[in-house]
C-alpha cells in the first residue's frame, strides 16, 4: 500500500502532465481550427463570437497581441443596380435619399 505521501506526490506529478497535455492539445487543436475556419472563410459573427480583439497564439501556445479589427458591416439593402447599404450607421446615403425622393421604400430593397 503506498503512503499518503507517495500518494500526494503522484498527484502532482499527474496534476503536472494534466497540464502538460491539455496545453499540447490546445495548440494541435486550435491550429486544426484554424485551418477549418480559413478553408470555409466562417467569420466571427458567424461563430458568434464578439471580438475585442484579434488573438492569435505562436508555437507554445502563447497569445500574440494584436491591434483590434472592426467587423465589416452586414448588407442589409441592395439596389437594381447592386449598390448596398448596411442600414443604421451614420447618414443617410446617396442610395437611400433618391429612392426615397422617388417615392421607394427601402425596405423593398431588404434582403436579408
Amino acid at each position: 500500500m503506498l503512503s499518503l505521501q507517495e500518494i500526494r506526490d503522484r498527484r502532482r506529478e499527474l496534476d503536472a502532465m494534466e497540464k502538460e497535455v491539455i496545453k499540447t492539445e490546445k495548440v494541435r487543436v486550435l491550429a486544426e481550427m484554424k485551418v477549418k475556419i480559413r478553408q470555409l472563410e466562417i467569420t466571427a459573427e458567424e461563430l458568434r463570437f464578439k471580438l475585442d480583439k484579434p488573438v492569435k497564439v505562436d508555437g507554445a501556445g502563447k497569445q500574440i497581441e494584436e491591434t483590434p479589427l472592426k467587423p465589416k458591416p452586414v448588407v442589409k439593402y441592395r439596389n437594381a443596380e447592386g449598390k448596398t447599404r448596411s442600414g443604421g450607421r451614420g447618414r443617410k446615403p446617396d442610395l437611400v435619399k433618391e429612392l426615397e425622393k422617388s417615392g421607394g421604400n427601402i425596405e423593398e430593397h431588404r434582403f436579408c
